[in-house]
């Protein structure tokens, strides 16, 4: 019975946030149901978990260090020295020693760790 006076409250919500962003996303952005929070120039990547309904970059953009979006072409190149040279044994200790370094986290590939 309870979910029965959730859902129209729900919708409600859903209607008017809908309706509040409908022309409001900045420029080269679009509503999307789940805002990517990693598409930007340094993560570069799709998190797993997205955020709620929400403004995102057009496809082909990307937010910039400000957070606007521009064209993904146009990202600085990003430099090497997040790359972390690892012995293969070492490689399973990357994302936890990428995240002691302040960075989201860390991949393994050909024995170097990348931290993003």
């Amino acid at each position: 019975m309870e979910s029965v006076k959730v859902l129209p409250f729900l919708c409600l919500i859903l209607v008017c946030v809908l309706h509040l962003s409908n022309g409001q996303c900045p420029p080269n952005e679009e509503l999307v149901d789940c805002r990517n929070d990693c598409n930007t120039c340094e993560l570069q990547g799709f998190c797993y978990e997205c955020s709620a309904v929400a403004c995102d970059c057009i496809p082909g953009y990307t937010r910039d260090t400000l957070g606007v979006c521009i064209p993904k072409s146009v990202c600085p190149l990003r430099d090497d020295g997040d790359v972390l040279v690892a012995e293969s044994s070492r490689c399973r200790y990357c994302h936890r020693n990428c995240r002691r370094r302040g960075y989201r986290g860390g991949r393994c590939f050909r024995g170097h760790c990348r931290c993003y």
